[in-house]
Formats: structure tokens, C-alpha cells, sequence
């Protein structure tokens, strides 16, 4: 996570400096409007994409100006995704050249009629299959208006059992850690912790938490969770909340990968618990 924050930094520096040294000596806590004119003149010379972000990157932190560059995010249409999607197009349009593509030779067309005669000669000799038909004994969902959990087989089990809407699977820490326990009881549940920035950035927030291990009988391995407006939320290593009912959590967002060993004493009691859908997608 330090080595990608770092290149993320690298990579909107041009940005992020044109931004500052716009606002002038007021640089660390502007107005509302210096920011905006900032962004308008640093717009002038970088690429929209780049300027959006370095404020995503400022508004991720407990910097002064992060709420105005989340407010401005929010609000500006030159910043909304398909605004962005557009300027990323064209730039890709402008920078790669078109090739022209000349018609294929009357040997290559002989060549793909071959192939295509080649392909449907098996299906024509398969007159003899005999067609899927959906067992009676499994109503249909749709027609009768059933719930998976309501499909029962002849045995009196569902017949979804081990499915990703009933079970919940084994999600092991993705870092190693001594004396892991995943049958401890906070296992799956939401707590608040302490959780610390990392990258150049330092700080301690506290956070809603995914219990995903007890280590040793002191320490719990947490993955901390993010609202959706957050630049943490839409990362590739984050997977999405899809039901919030029962978490105790008032917004939408995603759960990262990264992980935090935390002192029991230093967490919240549950606050909810994961859905069996989210928690098998971690």
C-alpha cells in the first residue's frame, strides 16, 4: 500500500503542485474559492484527470482543505466520471493512430469458409442428443416465486447449500500473523478501531473494522472499511458492501485488503456483523 500511495504521488506531483502554488502563501488551509481558482488556472495547463486526482488524494486525508476537495469533486462537472471517461477517450484517441486495414486476400477468405464448413459438420452429425429439460422436482424460482432458501431438495436440505447466499466461506489474513484464530466469536463482526495511515502521510483515525482473525488472545486482524465518496473506496484492492442492513454502518462503501493487527483492549464492541454475500467476497 506505501509503494502505490507513493506512485499515486508521483504521478499527480505536477498537479498537485501547479494547485499549490496557485493558492500562493495560504497554500496549507484556503478559502472555498481560492481553492476553486486554483483548480481553473492548474486546469489551463494539466489534464482534468490528473487534477481530479490530486484533490481524490488530498480529500483521502486529514489534511485542512480535504472536505473542500471532496465538496469540489462533488460539484464540479468537469470532475463527474463520465466527464472524466470522455477527456480519458480522447486522449487516447489523439495519441494512438489509426491503422488502416487493408481486405483480406481470396486465400485467406478460402482459408475462414474452410474452417466455418469444418465447424458445422459435428453439429449436423449430432442429431441424436438429448436435450436439457429442468427436473420437476426443483420448482422454478421465477414462475413460483420462491427464495433460494425456500428450494428444498428431496433429502429436506436447500438446494443451494454451500452457495455464496448461505455459507459462509474461510477467508484467511492475507499477511502472516502468529497464533491465528478464525473461529474466534468477534470473527465477521463490525468494530471501531484505531487504524493508522500508511504512506508518507502519517495519522490514526478511527475507523469501522471487518474482524477477520483473532492472533493470540490479545490481538484481533481487522480490514478497515470506507465510505463510498472516499478515494479508498475505489481501489482495486477494495471489495464493495452490497447489503448495509445489519452492519451497523449508515453509508455505502467497500472494505479494503489491507490489514491491521489491533489490541483487543483498543477495539469497540460490535457495532453489526457482515452479510454471508460481503463476507465471501473479501
Amino acid at each position: 500500500m506505501h509503494q502505490q500511495f507513493a506512485a499515486l504521488q508521483i504521478i499527480v506531483w505536477a498537479a498537485h503542485e501547479g494547485i499549490i502554488a496557485a493558492i500562493g502563501a495560504n497554500w496549507r488551509d484556503p478559502s472555498l474559492e481560492e481553492l476553486r481558482l486554483a483548480v481553473n488556472q492548474t486546469l489551463a495547463e494539466s489534464d482534468t484527470t490528473l487534477v481530479a486526482l490530486a484533490l481524490a488524494l488530498n480529500a483521502s486525508t486529514d489534511a485542512p482543505a480535504a472536505d473542500k476537495c471532496h465538496l469540489i469533486l462533488s460539484t464540479d462537472e468537469r470532475f463527474a466520471l463520465n466527464a472524466l471517461r470522455e477527456s480519458c477517450t480522447d486522449q487516447v484517441q489523439q495519441k494512438t493512430p489509426k491503422k488502416s486495414r487493408s481486405s483480406p486476400s481470396a486465400v485467406v477468405l478460402a482459408k475462414r469458409a474452410t474452417r466455418r464448413e469444418a465447424k458445422r459438420a459435428p453439429r449436423a452429425a449430432q442429431t441424436a442428443v438429448t436435450r436439457y429439460r429442468k427436473s420437476p422436482s426443483i420448482p422454478d424460482i421465477k414462475s413460483h416465486g420462491t427464495t433460494p432458501s425456500e428450494v428444498e431438495n428431496e433429502s429436506g436440505g436447500s438446494s443451494f447449500e454451500g452457495s455464496s447466499l448461505t455459507t459462509r466461506r474461510t477467508v484467511n489474513p492475507v499477511m502472516r500473523f502468529d497464533d491465528i484464530d478464525l473461529n474466534d466469536p468477534l470473527v465477521g463482526k463490525i468494530v471501531c478501531a484505531p487504524i493508522r495511515f500508511r504512506g508518507p502521510i502519517q495519522g490514526i483515525k478511527t475507523r469501522p473494522c471487518v474482524v477477520i482473525a483473532a492472533s493470540g488472545s490479545d490481538f484481533l486482524i481487522l480490514r478497515p472499511c470506507y465510505s463510498a465518496g472516499g478515494f479508498a473506496c475505489h481501489t482495486w484492492k477494495t471489495s464493495s458492501i452490497t447489503v448495509l442492513e445489519g452492519t451497523g454502518l449508515t453509508k455505502e462503501g467497500g472494505i479494503s485488503n489491507d490489514e491491521y493487527r489491533v489490541k483487543r483492549r483498543r477495539v469497540s464492541t460490535p457495532i453489526g456483523s457482515l452479510s454471508t454475500v460481503d463476507w465471501n467476497q473479501l
